[in-house]
C-alpha cells in the first residue's frame, strides 16, 4: 500500500511526500523527548528535518525541470 500526501504542484510537477517520512520525523521527536527533556532540541531537530525536506524537494524539482527541457 502506497501512502503519499500531495504537498503542492510546481510548474505542473506534483510534489508528494511519503507518509513514512512524517512518521519517522514524529518518532525521532519522541525519542529526543524521552532521551532529553530539552524542547529546544526537539524544535531544532524538526526545523532541520523540514529544511532538509525542502532542499531535497528543490533538488528533485530541478531534475524534473531539466528532464522536461531536454526531453
Amino acid at each position: 500500500m502506497q501512502t503519499r500526501i500531495r504537498l503542492f504542484s510546481f510548474a505542473g510537477i506534483p510534489l508528494y511526500v511519503h507518509g513514512m517520512l512524517l512518521w519517522c520525523i514524529g518518532l525521532l521527536s519522541v525519542f529526543l523527548l524521552v532521551s532529553s527533556d530539552d524542547l529546544g532540541a526537539v524544535g531544532w531537530t524538526l526545523v532541520g528535518a523540514a529544511l532538509t525536506l525542502i532542499c531535497v524537494a528543490i533538488h528533485e524539482v530541478g531534475h524534473a525541470l531539466a528532464a522536461r527541457a531536454l526531453g
